[in-house]
């Protein structure tokens, strides 16, 4: 029987990542303290650093932090959870993604300088007519 198929791995950018809120099905339990719950992935590849209080999961790899992110179940409409990744906001229902939302920057429009064109009626060497110059700021 195939690990990867107990714990249910979905593609979550370019991680694989357990689609459920269940840290206990996660691995194994290392450690656990009042605030942090240390997971082993099946493999013995990835460490999870479990923080429940502030819904805040870290993935190591070879003592390397691979990938930091956040579950929540607030404000999720009729998903179950959703789970910010980077710019990225996941909504999970039933193990699936439902909804995939990417935040992106905002660039707000600058001035434009505007040059003003000043119009001045000026008569002609002669005197004969009227002509209109311009005058650039």
């Amino acid at each position: 029987m195939n690990i990867e198929n107990k714990i249910s791995l979905t593609k979550f950018g370019n991680h694989n990542l357990p689609s459920n809120r269940d840290y206990l099905n996660w691995g194994t339990r290392i450690a656990e303290y009042d605030d942090l719950i240390i997971m082993m992935e099946p493999l013995n590849t990835l460490q999870y650093f479990i923080y429940p209080k502030v819904n805040k999961i870290e993935i190591y790899k070879d003592n390397v932090k691979v990938l930091k992110f956040y579950d929540s179940i607030e404000d999720v409409g009729s998903a179950d959870f959703k789970r910010v990744i980077d710019n990225y906001t996941y909504y999970i229902k039933n193990d699936e993604i439902v909804l995939k939302i990417k935040i992106l920057p905002t660039k707000f429009l600058s001035k434009l300088k505007i040059k003003k064109k000043i119009w001045i009626r000026r008569r002609s060497k002669y005197n004969h007519f009227w002509y209109w110059n311009i005058i650039k700021n």
